[in-house]
């Protein structure tokens, strides 16, 4: 048997190509992590700690939806 074919039968999802819906869920979380940012700089300027709270807990989630996955 070939090393090819070996990798080609892995089950393990985890070491083939991510899907699709993976990749848009990094780029949501990004964003999400960079709009958190903004926000929270954006907070110091207008001395608002409700921006400053809403960058946080945006940032903060953009960190737990992945974690909803499980590896199981």
């Amino acid at each position: 048997m070939d090393a090819r074919d070996e990798r080609r039968d892995d089950p393990d999802p985890y070491t083939t190509h991510p899907n699709p819906a993976r990749v848009m869920m990094f780029i949501l979380c990004m964003a999400l992590v960079l709009v958190g940012f903004y926000l929270m700089g954006i907070s110091f300027d207008t001395e608002s700690p409700w921006i400053f709270t809403a960058g946080l807990v945006l940032a903060g989630g953009a960190f737990g939806i992945p974690m909803r996955e499980s590896r199981s």
